[in-house]
């Protein structure tokens, strides 16, 4: 008998809440990504803020009190290598651009600690998309009031969480985060 390879998706949001455009367009390139790979069974673990509405989707969801913030990277990260450890051949993170780079860190560092040997990739992809009634559709940034360049469109000045509005916001908390020694971040993270 030939066992199905089973790939895991860590899928991090960007913003909020879970309707703002850049968790939409995270959430229209999994189901791409899906659809195009139909022969690899995917489990997706993710936070409250990405939301899946089909119900044939294998869906773990970060634990998270309905009216908390968003949790850490690294905590999602430490969650998802504890829910892969027996259920994962193989592990692809997906993060918006700005994002990518403590995404990556995390999880790797996250199954690291755990020690969960699992290959970790980062799923690469250049343009969100969303979902519309009658398929999959690339966003129109213009028309949204969301710059159009390599990372910019990731930020949603509508979205409530005000780091993931402008890239402003976003660089100012990232560079101390990036150059924070790990362990220190690893008590900030908690």
């Amino acid at each position: 008998m030939i066992t199905q390879k089973i790939v895991g998706l860590v899928v991090y949001a960007f913003g909020t809440p879970h309707s703002n455009e850049s968790n939409k367009a995270l959430v229209g390139y999994v189901l791409q990504l899906i659809q195009q790979r139909s022969e690899i069974r995917f489990r997706i673990y993710t936070q409250n803020d990405i939301q899946f509405e089909f119900s044939d989707m294998d869906v773990t969801y970060f634990p998270q009190l309905h009216d908390e913030e968003a949790p850490p990277t690294l905590r999602i990260a430490r969650g998802a290598a504890q829910w892969a450890r027996h259920h994962i051949d193989e592990l692809f993170v997906i993060a918006a651009t700005p994002h990518r780079w403590r995404a990556l860190r995390d999880t790797r560092k996250a199954f690291k600690e755990a020690v969960v040997h699992i290959p970790i990739e980062l799923a690469n992809f250049k343009h969100p998309y969303y979902i519309h009634d009658n398929g999959l559709y690339f966003y129109e940034y213009e028309s949204k009031g969301i710059i159009d360049d390599d990372t910019g469109y990731w930020f949603d000045p509508n979205g409530t969480q005000i780091r993931a509005t402008s890239r402003k916001h976003w660089e100012g908390r990232e560079r101390i985060l990036r150059f924070m020694p790990y362990p220190l971040y690893c008590i900030v993270a908690k």
